[in-house]
């Protein structure tokens, strides 16, 4: 999944500009519709390296368990259902940066998609990933990950990223040829 892969690299160079970058590129919801580009470039600014560090372990998982199988298509859609979840569905949230809201799309679709194909194993990691997910919606972020990243976690976006990565691995995945 090259797409991931430059998105990773694309937050480590904007990290460089530091808050800067952050305020230019993030998601603001006053100015969604005037300066549309932020539903796209808040995914790649963080709110500091710890931020950026969890976004890109949690990359580097998802490249290492299904980046083959996963296309740039599966990130894009997750990343246009993050932001269109927040803009329309989340009123509450003035402003969002990361990646992880995109980053549990293309794992959960991962996910399904090894469950449909009879792994059932990864059923236990489907149970897992709707778990933490509850989790975070009911009793908030995961205590750790709220100290490291220094913020509010928008737990909001990993909901809609989930849920548009399992419904892009219920699709039929596109053969590719040799």
């Amino acid at each position: 999944m090259r797409l991931l892969a430059v998105a990773v690299l694309a937050g480590a160079v904007l990290g460089l500009f530091g808050d800067g970058a952050e305020r230019a590129l993030r998601y603001e919801r006053g100015e969604a519709l005037a300066q549309p580009w932020r539903l796209l470039t808040a995914h790649l600014v963080h709110h500091g390296w710890p931020h950026y560090g969890l976004n890109a372990a949690t990359a580097a998982v998802v490249i290492a368990l299904f980046g083959r199988r996963l296309t740039a298509v599966t990130l894009l859609w997750c990343a246009a259902a993050v932001s269109a979840g927040l803009y329309l569905l989340a009123p509450q949230i003035g402003w969002y940066v990361g990646l992880s809201g995109v980053l549990h799309g293309p794992l959960a679709a991962g996910i399904v998609r090894e469950a449909r194909a009879g792994r059932r194993a990864w059923l236990r990691g489907l149970a897992l990933l709707a778990g933490k997910v509850a989790w975070e919606l009911l009793d908030g972020p995961l205590p750790a990950v709220a100290r490291m990243t220094g913020a509010r976690v928008v737990v909001e976006a990993h909901l809609f990223g989930a849920l548009a990565g399992a419904l892009a691995g219920l699709l039929p995945a596109r053969r590719r040829k040799r």
